[in-house]
């Protein structure tokens, strides 16, 4: 029996000596170092710049705005608003920026406390050719899911939003000497002016 123990023993030792020089074949290296935090951040210079540029292509300015005040409390929150959003995000293909749009104002109006960001984005969505009666008709649909008080609230935020851009002579996209066609997506109708059909 105690024969049987030690071949069982010089079996498992031998096994596993043979695993460990296989292991160990090669010469011994370092695990590769991972990028230092310096490092990440530069790489993600790319994320920041892209970001910026959707920021503006959306908001004309408005949105830097935002940036620039949350610079100045907290920048690392700044960034990250840019980067993953609009650098990330708001860049990719599936949704041309008409529909991305329109999405977010429905979000935001969905939420009920976020009017400021609600006002950037219905600037956003005027700006890339969501018409005024497609944000009024989302904010109808918004008390279906997010209740009266949200849909209200959009409403009023619309509202402003619609008195800022007639008090500035802002047109929005969709007017014949404005509108651009939105050519995001492959799959978007040029003949697709952003105008509801009557059903």
């Amino acid at each position: 029996m105690i024969r049987m123990a030690r071949m069982a023993v010089t079996a498992r030792a031998a096994i596993f000596s043979a695993l460990l020089s296989g292991f160990f074949s090669g010469p011994l290296q370092a695990p590769a170092a991972e990028p230092s935090m310096k490092e990440q951040c530069d790489m993600a210079e790319g994320r920041y710049e892209r970001g910026l540029a959707r920021l503006d292509r959306i908001t004309r300015g408005a949105g830097q705005a935002v940036v620039d005040r949350l610079t100045r409390t907290s920048p690392d929150l700044a960034r990250y608003v840019v980067e993953y959003p609009y650098g990330d995000v708001f860049c990719r293909s599936g949704l041309s920026d008409r529909q991305r749009q329109l999405a977010t104002v429905a979000a935001l109006a969905a939420l009920g406390y976020a009017r400021p960001e609600l006002q950037v984005h219905i600037h956003g969505a005027l700006n890339v050719g969501v018409t005024r009666q497609e944000i009024v008709e989302t904010m109808i649909l918004m008390s279906v899911y997010a209740g009266f008080p949200a849909s209200i609230h959009g409403i009023r935020a619309a509202e402003t939003v619609f008195a800022e851009r007639d008090a500035a002579s802002t047109p929005d996209a969709h007017t014949p000497d404005a509108h651009t066609p939105d050519t995001d997506t492959p799959d978007t109708d040029p003949s697709d002016t952003g105008t509801p059909t009557p059903e």
